[in-house]
């Protein structure tokens, strides 16, 4: 594969002189190519560990100075990224399948090992540490993402609302350490924090609403936020990304504008009253005026009568604005 390196070196941690030249003869055959050295104790093996340079380690786990756990914490922890295969007889299969939860990337029975078995165990090892250091990498970057982001984010496990990350942004906004925030749940934060929120990430897998919500900070005001969120899986458990956009000083000027809008709501209520009331004076005057000309008619000069109508026109005009003023004030458009 092409994950394996080429050349190849290998370091064999073994005492038993049969399976040296048992694993060196099928190292021989597999990889032509390969450097191979022997260590037949863990004390030599860690000195040659810090002089040299390796691709990959056989381990047995019973040498002369150290066996079993100790052996193996011993090794990995002078290997930093080198992959360790463990070479094991019968009497030691229940530890090495336990070895495999402490970084072992493989376990071989030396009794039943072949040329082509030790060939795909190498393979698959080097195959898996490439997937493994493309998986590092890729969690490097979000994590970069994740604590560099601006803004607030919360990572809230699904079923239980438990705060399980957040990143330094949060931190920062909210006043809480890590520690703090880690042992929250998310109701601590957000109080209609509650099922139907969580319902309508199960039903469809994000989340964006124009609403705002009150959270709380830790020796801090409340601030108001606007949420998006995203459904995720976070070592395993469903949870739900959250970014918390701060827009308290949005909220508080949108809350001035309804304000003004009101008084001016008020205002214009008030002024068009105002104007209106001597208008409507003036216009019942001269349906007075009307009124009695038609109970005992009298001829107007021609000039009057002209400049009556005119007013009683320009009274209708006004009457009708006003109208209209009041109208648009309040959204009725009819």
């Amino acid at each position: 594969m092409n994950s394996i390196p080429n050349p190849l070196k290998i370091l064999i941690i073994e005492d038993n002189k049969g399976d040296q030249l048992l694993v060196g003869d099928y190292l021989e055959q597999e990889f032509p190519h390969a450097a191979q050295k022997f260590c037949e104790t863990c004390e030599s093996a860690l000195l040659l560990l810090q002089q040299d340079i390796f691709h990959l380690i056989l381990l047995d786990l019973t040498l002369p100075d150290k066996e079993g756990e100790q052996l193996l914490r011993e090794v990995s922890s002078h290997t930093k990224q080198v992959p360790i295969i463990i070479l094991t007889g019968y009497s030691d299969i229940e530890f090495s399948v336990k070895s495999l939860t402490m970084g072992v990337y493989d376990y071989l029975l030396k009794d039943t090992l072949t040329p082509s078995g030790l060939y795909k165990s190498i393979a698959y090892t080097f195959e898996r540490q490439k997937i493994g250091l493309q998986l590092q990498k890729s969690y490097e970057r979000y994590q970069e993402l994740f604590q560099l982001n601006p803004q607030p984010i919360f990572v809230v496990d699904l079923k239980t609302r438990n705060i399980l990350d957040v990143n330094k942004a949060a931190i920062e906004k909210y006043g809480c350490t890590r520690e703090e925030f880690l042992s929250m749940n998310m109701g601590e934060i957000q109080k209609d924090f509650d099922d139907k929120m969580v319902d309508h990430f199960l039903e469809n897998s994000t989340f964006e609403c124009e609403e705002f919500f009150e959270h709380q900070c830790k020796d801090k005001p409340a601030i108001m936020v606007d949420l998006q969120g995203n459904l995720v899986d976070f070592k395993g458990k469903k949870a739900i990304l959250l970014l918390a956009n701060d827009i308290t000083e949005r909220a508080k000027y949108i809350s001035k504008i309804e304000d003004q809008n009101k008084k001016l709501s008020d205002i214009a209520w008030q002024q068009s009253h105002m104007v209106r009331a001597p208008l409507t004076r003036l216009m019942g005057l001269i349906d007075v005026f009307e009124m009695q000309n038609r109970k005992e008619p009298f001829i107007l000069p021609e000039e009057l009568q002209f400049l009556l109508d005119k007013i009683l026109n320009s009274a209708h005009e006004i009457d009708k604005v006003i109208k209209d003023i009041v109208g648009r004030t309040y959204g009725d458009d009819d």
